[in-house]
């Protein structure tokens, strides 16, 4: 027999709503065979009117192996008054009748609302509840992150695919929360002096944007693992919020299957969705700590090289440089210098570090290039404060907007400049005194890219 699957966005509020589309669905010949959490599955019949019924029961469990006793009662109660199952979700039981007029199966309003507030309170309003906490603690971690580090924090992309996905879970919850504790408060109050079952209003509009909000969250999350950051770490992040949500739902699924008590279904899902968090900790601890390129992307060569300004052979020089990127910052971090060998003087020794950040949005220009120098200052002792740190300086050389040049405790200049582009910042040290050669070097390297 032909089947089709629908996608079917309603809360359980909107269970009249699920009614009329059900009726409509057998009209056009099509009756409701399986209610899955997001697909419903319909299989091909004689067009003809069906009327549906949306019960509430919420005496059972989604997690019982078999129907309770009390469930198996009132189902056949049903059906002696001509109301067939055809499916159920949890503890939504979805009724059909072929009958012209039929009895409907609730009448009194307060019963229907005390239902539906019991299983809220058992499913939505517990799981919401949740998710809504554990999203302003992962907020929190995001924003306890950016104030320690904020310059690393807007270089990373997969931050942005963090902050949207837990955004959005976040704003999802709390408008289903808030929709339903709306609609029960005055629901309530109409049943008790009016006798009346009154209905909230579809919030399917919501859902259409939320969904939306979803799938920017995704393409953010693609954007992690291509071009953002490390590959690994990309496609560690999308296997991470897969494990955590995947895992423990099937888990709990398979234990339904096996016919295992809800107590205990319960108490393995909790104990494997730790297990999982653990784990992936200890895996993002472990990779970072076995590979320094975990997170960052590594280049084998860098925009400036140290054989460019000074007389040294490529095998004499050790370094590294990495790059990371998000919608906000572009950043590169280079090290070179020569080898170390025993007897030679530090001070002789040829060494060049550098940090540019190319700055893609605007508005946050100043707040890097203060950022940087902040981040410079945090390890002069308050004793020096008035003599190390930034200055800015004339240096017509750099054709820069702005050259700072850095001041060490005894107020004497180095050879470490930040100098200030349109739509990037270069903050370099030289070993060296640099010379307009090596300034017109910099310059062609920095502002080509």
């Amino acid at each position: 027999m032909k089947t089709k699957r629908e996608t079917f966005m309603y809360s359980l509020l909107e269970f009249k709503e699920i009614e009329k589309r059900l009726e409509q669905r057998a009209i056009e010949g099509w009756r409701l065979k399986k209610a899955g959490s997001f697909f419903w599955t319909f299989e091909e019949a004689a067009p003809k009117p069906v009327h549906y019924s949306v019960v509430f029961f919420p005496k059972t469990d989604i997690l019982e192996p078999e129907p309770s006793d009390s469930l198996v009662m009132m189902r056949e109660y049903c059906e002696r008054t001509g109301w067939n199952l055809v499916a159920e979700q949890g503890q939504m039981q979805i009724f059909c009748n072929e009958e012209e007029n039929p009895v409907p199966i609730e009448t009194e309003a307060w019963i229907q609302i005390k239902n539906i507030h019991e299983t809220m309170k058992k499913g939505n309003v517990l799981s919401y509840g949740i998710l809504f906490v554990n999203t302003v603690v992962q907020l929190a971690l995001q924003v306890m992150q950016f104030v320690t580090s904020p310059l690393d924090w807007l270089c990373m992309g997969f931050h942005f695919y963090i902050i949207w996905s837990w955004l959005g879970l976040g704003v999802g919850c709390a408008v289903e929360l808030l929709h339903y504790f709306t609609w029960y408060k005055k629901a309530k109050r109409m049943a008790e002096e009016e006798e009346v079952l009154y209905l909230p209003k579809p919030i399917s509009t919501f859902r259409i944007a939320y969904l939306t909000f979803a799938m920017v969250a995704l393409a953010f999350a693609v954007l992690a693992i291509v071009d953002f950051t490390t590959v690994k770490y990309g496609v560690f992040v999308i296997l991470w919020t897969v494990v955590l949500i995947g895992i423990p739902l099937g888990a709990s699924r398979l234990f339904k299957k096996w016919k295992v008590s809800v107590k205990w279904n319960r108490i393995l899902v909790v104990l494997l969705a730790i297990a999982c968090s653990v784990g992936m900790v200890v895996v993002v601890i472990k990779s970072v700590a076995n590979d320094s390129d975990f997170i960052f992307r590594r280049d084998e060569k860098s925009m400036l090289q140290l054989v460019d300004f000074r007389a040294v052979e490529e095998s004499d020089l050790h370094g590294s440089s990495r790059r990371s990127d998000s919608l906000f910052l572009f950043r590169e971090e280079a090290y070179q210098s020569e080898r170390i060998e025993e007897g030679v003087d530090l001070s002789e020794r040829s060494a060049m570090e550098y940090t540019i950040l190319v700055v893609k949005q605007p508005f946050i220009y100043n707040f890097v290039k203060e950022e940087l120098m902040a981040e410079k200052n945090r390890y002069i002792d308050k004793d020096f404060e008035e003599l190390s740190g930034y200055r800015k300086i004339d240096m017509p050389a750099w054709g820069a907007m702005e050259v700072y040049q850095y001041y060490d405790y005894e107020g004497e200049p180095e050879n470490e400049y930040l100098i200030c582009y349109p739509d990037r910042i270069l903050q370099i040290d030289f070993s060296w005194e640099v010379t307009d050669e090596d300034i017109n070097k910099v310059k062609t390297a920095v502002l080509s890219e």
